[in-house]
């Protein structure tokens, strides 16, 4: 059960940050001005922290990594 609420918590919160990121980065057309720059690229870098450290979790729960 607790693998569960960790894999659907993790899963909500790169959808949070990772969706609109890129969103507005690759698919919108209306240009962005520096503050809305910083804030996307702020998203994106969580949300990339957020993969690193979600298949480290797997890494781990597969044996291969040592926590």
């Amino acid at each position: 059960m607790e693998k569960a609420k960790f894999f659907l918590v993790y899963i909500g919160m790169l959808t949070f940050f990772l969706w609109p990121s890129i969103t507005i980065l690759f698919f919108d057309t209306t240009r962005l001005t520096s503050t809305d720059f910083i804030l996307v690229l702020t998203f994106l870098g969580i949300g990339v922290a957020l993969l690193i450290i979600g298949l480290r979790r797997l890494l781990e729960l597969a044996g291969l990594v040592r926590s």
